[in-house]
């Protein structure tokens, strides 16, 4: 099956041929073509970031990505992750982050959410933090996946230091899916999505 330009786009963008034994499918609907658009991480519509649910590691998780053209238009990477994850831009209480290759510091400003964080997070041996260009954590438009392997809390400063080493998808997920999807708000039937599905 011949794939447009945008399906190509992402199954090489998605590191398809940088880890061995990476299966890709591809379906693919076109009905109109669409200008280029860029894409940057973004809070996936309905999160209630207040929610003390989002600090506790999860092994499914979504992340968003919306367009610089039109709100009608996305990307979501739905991760089956190795490890439980936590991704912080979830939680409202995080006002800073700071990243080495070696750790990852998390500052709050809210004592009910660090107390939860702190037992959560204490209930895993290993888990893995996902920040989204916060501090000197990662590239504009690009998000970073942490594997934490030790963590220490100060309650009077509410700050989490989590010992972790950097990491990246294939060592941090079993199994990616990316859904691109969009509407033309002028002319309502026009669809186009796409799916890519990736085992590592």
């Amino acid at each position: 099956m011949k794939l447009s330009p945008l399906a190509t786009t992402l199954a090489l963008a998605s590191g398809v041929g940088a880890e061995a034994d990476t299966i890709v499918q591809i379906t693919e609907t076109i009905i109109n073509y669409n200008p280029p658009q860029v894409f940057a991480p973004a809070l996936a519509p309905g999160i209630d970031t207040h929610s003390l649910n989002y600090v506790i590691p999860q092994t499914n998780v979504s992340l968003f990505y919306g367009s610089n053209v039109t709100q009608t238009a996305s990307i979501r990477v739905n991760h089956t992750m190795r490890y439980p994850t936590v991704l912080l831009e979830q939680i409202a209480s995080v006002i800073s982050v700071d990243c080495s290759n070696t750790s990852v510091v998390v500052t709050f400003n809210n004592t009910d959410a660090f107390e939860a964080t702190e037992a959560a997070w204490n209930a895993e041996s290993q888990f893995v933090l996902v920040t989204n260009h916060l501090g000197d954590c990662d590239a504009e438009l690009e998000r970073s996946y942490f594997l934490v392997s030790s963590l220490s809390f100060d309650s009077t400063t509410l700050v989490a230091t989590a010992s972790s080493e950097r990491g990246n998808i294939s060592s941090t997920a079993g199994k990616t899916s990316l859904l691109y999807s969009t509407t033309q708000e002028e002319y309502l039937a026009t669809y186009l999505a796409i799916e890519i599905n990736i085992v590592y």
